[in-house]
């Protein structure tokens, strides 16, 4: 695994990503835990929800990486997509997706909330730079299109995909 990662690029593939993930989460709470750190309360989003399900003792280590692993390969097995970082709140994305999604073609939608001002679109590449291109013509918005090669928490993503 790890000399499949010697190519930076294969870092942002998502059957990498998510054990990698995962395992620095994982590692990062075992540092804390070694310093004695205790945490009454563990939760989650996306992959964290399994570190937090293996740190609260809900499934074994062995156990979450293959599901995590498993994951990863379904969801690499997916359709490409990309991921938009707006610094607005929840409800201003989805005005603007109201607003916008008419004029573009494709799969797009809220993928999370990640704060009281920054939201972040997912769904598919060219729907999502256009909609990048209109909020900077148009909006006083700052965003900006991740790293992913993947619309996580789309409609991208359904029960019947690979």
């Amino acid at each position: 695994m790890l000399a499949a990662l010697d190519d930076d690029a294969k870092i942002h593939e998502t059957g990498y990503s998510q054990v990698v993930i995962f395992s620095v989460e994982f590692a990062l709470a075992a540092l804390w835990t070694s310093w004695s750190a205790e945490a009454a309360v563990v939760a989650g989003h996306s992959v964290g929800d399994v570190v937090a399900a293996t740190l609260a003792g809900c499934m074994d280590l062995r156990d979450a990486l293959r599901l995590v692993y498993a994951r990863g390969q379904w969801m690499a097995a997916s359709e490409p997509g990309r991921m938009l970082l707006l610094e607005c709140s929840r409800e201003r994305a989805e005005a603007l997706l109201i607003r916008y999604k008419s004029e573009e073609e494709g799969v797009l939608g809220l993928a999370a909330v990640n704060g009281p001002d920054q939201t972040l679109l997912s769904g598919e590449g060219r729907a999502l730079e256009g909609i990048m291109k209109r909020l900077r013509l148009h909006e006083d918005i700052k965003c900006k299109l991740t790293n992913a090669v993947r619309g996580f928490h789309s409609k991208l993503f359904r029960k019947d995909s690979p």
